[in-house]
């Protein structure tokens, strides 16, 4: 289908508008929280070692906080899987997904 090359591109073409861009495997939806976590304890949203639900809560504050970020989650299956996951605030996400019945989730 090309929607994973096409997310590559997006980010490719736009990196030089985001200060962080963070590629999270999202097709096993209880891995995502480990995939959050570590992106906050390297942008030290979290300090590592903090529990995974901790961090993952420190990680979508301190996005919330930013302007100039890209979450790309690849290969959703269901939106609720990623209902806790999305920051809100001025940054950006793409999600890709074979489900052709997806609706966008309201902001948080």
């Amino acid at each position: 289908m090309g929607k994973t090359q096409l997310a590559i591109e997006y980010a490719y073409r736009f990196a030089g508008e985001y200060e962080l861009v963070w590629w999270i495997a999202a097709e096993d939806a209880a891995l995502i929280p480990d995939q959050l976590a570590a992106l906050a304890a390297r942008t030290g949203a979290a300090p590592a070692g903090t529990p995974v639900a901790e961090a993952v809560q420190l990680l979508l504050e301190e996005l919330r906080t930013r302007s100039r970020w890209l979450l790309v989650f690849d290969n959703a299956e269901e939106p609720e899987a990623l209902a806790g996951f999305l920051p809100g605030g001025t940054g950006h996400v793409v999600i890709t997904s074979r489900n052709p019945n997806w609706q966008p989730t309201p902001p948080r």
